[in-house]
């Protein structure tokens, strides 16, 4: 129906153009299918989708009884309490949201998080992940918190990350690279760190989760190369007379 809008429509009324379209979505389709209001959201909803994911696997392997160290109890906490608030800013009215309310109810309680199950894991990937809101800040950041979780998460599940490791490095260098900006500068001390010494072979989640806060803000200065395809492809065109 969107393209059918976009059509020009050439003298559609007394000779003018047509310049504008309304789209009255009585069924809550843009919503069924994530579609912010037109403008393109499918990346950042598989975004929020896999961090909340990861999360979530986070707090399940976190519930092992080698990792009930006081620091980590007080880390799954605090993911538990971000993955309950992103469930319950759900709008319940939604139609794509009234089809998954079993897990929305369960997840939006902390409580629900005490036992998580294996096949939990699997359940809330298919049912409730895709559900989470895009987050308002910085894609580049989500991105590079999707990076860090990442680590953490084979870091817990006794996995090695050897290529999150090399992207990781590769962020930091480019950060680096722009050192002349103030907000960089005051992090040099960590900066250098990582990238001259065995910091990051020597984390566990505490310096993983350092990383992620002190620059997961920087990720915004660091460009994203785009690569250009000059071709040359000659068009057959048949025309049936």
């Amino acid at each position: 129906m969107i393209g059918r809008g976009t059509r020009l429509c050439q003298g559609l009324m007394d000779g003018e153009d047509k310049h504008r379209f309304y789209i009255f979505d009585f069924c809550g389709n843009f919503a069924f299918f994530r579609i912010n209001e037109g403008k393109p959201s499918a990346n950042q909803m598989a975004l929020q989708s896999a961090i909340f994911n990861l999360e979530f696997q986070m707090a399940y392997k976190l519930q092992e009884a080698d990792k009930q160290a006081e620091r980590l109890i007080a880390y799954r906490e605090k993911l538990v309490e971000m993955m309950s608030g992103k469930v319950r800013e759900l709008d319940r009215e939604s139609f794509a949201v009234r089809q998954h309310l079993k897990y929305v109810d369960l997840y939006a309680n902390t409580n629900g998080y005490q036992t998580i199950s294996y096949e939990d894991t699997q359940t809330v990937k298919e049912e409730l992940a895709p559900l989470i809101l895009p987050d308002q800040g910085d894609a580049s950041a989500q991105r590079f918190d999707a990076l860090i979780y990442g680590m953490e998460l084979a870091y817990l599940s006794d996995k090695k990350y050897t290529r999150a490791k090399g992207d990781l490095l590769k962020h930091v260098k480019a950060i680096a690279g722009v050192a002349n900006i103030p907000e960089i500068q005051v992090k040099t001390d960590l900066i250098q760190e990582i990238l001259q010494t065995d910091y990051v072979d020597r984390a566990g989640i505490d310096e993983f989760e350092y990383i992620r806060e002190e620059l997961r803000g920087l990720m915004k200065y660091v460009s994203r190369k785009k690569i250009k395809y000059d071709t040359d492809f000659a068009d057959d065109i048949f025309c049936n007379l």
